[in-house]
């Protein structure tokens, strides 16, 4: 209990020490670094880097949600009842009804079965009704500047968030939209799917033909994201077999 209450205070001044040193993201030594291979490598402008970053807030519910105790692992049976309800299975009907003709699209175009898609799309944001409230800039900062050098001392886990929020950038650029105005989980994932920036810059695909690959409120575009990237990781069809084929086999 004394540990507890030590490590919550810990966590407690040093978001006030955070807050107070920086009031904004474009005084932060690490996100000045950020900035200029921004400009650098990739040719933004300053103005927009700044301005930006200078946008940014640092979130205490991020830092609070990403420093509770790893969650342990559960067996099936206990997850089982927290994802299979009786209204997200009626949610899930809904969802592929709605959207069966994208779904017969996504089995042809990239060999995915239906019923993965909407278990995933049903797994990850129940459907949409989930997708995260926080701006992703906010949370990719709050990750790559502050959670993981002052909360946790983990180099490989400050790259990969400053590898997101580089790719939100570009991202934005790539698809004219304000990198502000994205919203996302704690942990920056986007959308029906929860794609990481990275993983929306190389997977994300415009599944109606309407020039944008809107995974956030667009099913079509979520169905055909989530299809591309389970056929890029080496998913194959399922191979369903008669008695008479399984019984040959044997």
């Amino acid at each position: 209990m004394i540990k507890k209450l030590i490590f919550q205070l810990v966590i407690l001044i040093s978001a006030c020490l955070s807050a107070q040193s920086f009031a904004d993201y474009s005084n932060h030594i690490d996100a000045k670094i950020f900035a200029e291979k921004m400009i650098s490598e990739h040719k933004f402008s300053r103005e927009e880097i700044v301005g930006w970053l200078k946008k940014a807030k640092q979130k205490d519910a991020i830092i609070k949600a990403m420093s509770r105790p790893a969650e342990k692992v559960k067996p099936w049976y206990l997850y089982k009842e927290i994802f299979i309800t009786d209204s997200r299975i009626k949610n899930g009907v809904r969802f592929w009804s709605e959207n069966i003709d994208e779904l017969t699209k996504a089995y042809n175009q990239f060999g995915v079965d239906p019923e993965i898609i909407v278990s995933i799309i049903g797994i990850e944001t129940n459907y949409g009704s989930n997708t995260g409230d926080f701006r992703v800039i906010d949370a990719l900062c709050t990750l790559a500047f502050d959670f993981y050098t002052q909360y946790e001392n983990r180099e490989s886990r400050r790259k990969f968030f400053t590898i997101q929020l580089e790719n939100l950038f570009i991202l934005a650029r790539e698809q004219n939209i304000d990198p502000l105005s994205l919203k996302g989980s704690y942990a920056g994932a986007m959308g029906l799917g929860q794609f990481m920036p990275n993983s929306y810059r190389d997977y994300a695909v415009d599944f109606d033909g309407d020039s944008f690959a809107d995974i956030w409120l667009n099913p079509a575009d979520a169905i055909g994201s989530v299809a591309n990237y389970l056929m890029a990781h080496g998913w194959e069809k399922i191979k369903v077999l008669s008695q008479r084929e399984a019984i040959n086999r044997k």
